[in-house]
């Protein structure tokens, strides 16, 4: 059982600092935020995050992607990594804190042309960190093909699950023919990099209508670049709202869903999604909000019509 905030501080976030080369801050502040993970600010300068939960294992791929990046995207320094959790019990990073704050605090508060020109920036800084150059891409995350863990795992998962889960049987046949039928669409994508691979608007950091960076890239990862434009709208809610003309919307830098096979890709990404609720490892959520949302994320996405709509007007 991992420790509490109060304790973290003394015995975690401190000896972490040290490792560092810090000095003793005078400041330290939990955040709440904080999911997978415990986050801390330590004075205006420092966040240091400690990998208690599922997103600890997915530290070492953020760090080499934020390096990566280094330079290129607005994301945070790197100023000390530590995944050998003998120091710190848990894998931890310190990071130079961007400015600004996350702008699900203030999207509801934009108007129509303020929240297209904050879409304009996230997409461009998108566009950039899925261009970062192939010699800068850390080799582990380059797998050839970029579906292969993607399909491996669906298949070994839709055969677990067929054994061992409520999760109705014939809804896991139809996934897994849909794998067989559209398996094409994943060899056609167009652009293929690094992924932030949760754009929401509590990663997404500014400073009024300045941009100030991404943070927590805990998901990312190696694939299209359409992954991260459906997430950018899920974010606005294009999809129920119309306070965004789709001329305007298909305009956005980077985002070009007129590819072959864009929708196909989004219902097997979202196949991975259902089966990874359905394994139990999200450690911030109970089992029953985990195979709840993999029941409406089913029906999202295999009995929806949404996606279709939406993508027949940007395109």
């Amino acid at each position: 059982m991992p420790p509490s905030h109060d304790e973290f501080v003394d015995a975690v976030v401190h000896l972490a600092l040290e490792a560092a080369g810090v000095p003793r801050p005078w400041r330290i502040q939990s955040v709440p935020e904080g999911i997978g993970n415990h986050v801390f600010f330590v004075g205006d300068e420092l966040v240091v995050r400690v990998g208690t939960g599922t997103d600890g294992a997915k530290f070492p791929a953020a760090i080499a992607v934020l390096r990566a990046a280094a330079g290129v995207v607005r994301v945070p320094e790197v100023v000390h990594a530590d995944m050998s959790c003998t120091v710190v019990p848990y894998p931890v990073m310190v990071l130079r804190r961007l400015p600004g704050r996350p702008l699900c605090r203030s999207w509801s508060d934009l108007d129509a042309e303020q929240r297209i020109s904050a879409l304009e920036r996230l997409m461009e800084e998108l566009d950039r960190l899925h261009r970062v150059p192939d010699d800068r891409v850390p080799d582990s995350m380059r797998t050839v093909p970029w579906w292969a863990r993607r399909e491996a795992f669906i298949r070994r998962e839709i055969r677990r699950q067929h054994d061992c889960s409520g999760f109705p049987t014939e809804w896991l046949s139809r996934m897994e023919r849909y794998l067989d039928d559209n398996f094409d669409a994943l060899g056609n994508a167009p652009l293929v990099g690094i992924l932030h691979g949760d754009p929401g608007w509590g990663n997404v950091l500014f400073d009024g209508a300045e941009f100030c960076g991404l943070i927590d890239l805990d998901e990312t990862r190696y694939g299209p670049s359409d992954e991260d434009s459906w997430q950018v709208l899920f974010e606005a809610g294009i999809e129920a709202e119309q306070w965004i003309p789709a001329e305007c919307l298909a305009l956005l830098p980077g985002l070009d869903l007129s590819a072959p096979g864009v929708l196909e890709r989004y219902v097997i990404r979202e196949t991975e999604n259902i089966l990874l609720l359905l394994t139990g490892e999200l450690s911030w959520k109970t089992p029953e909000e985990a195979r709840e949302d993999a029941h409406e994320t089913y029906r999202d996405a295999f009995d929806s019509d949404d996606m279709a709509r939406l993508l027949e007007q940007l395109v």
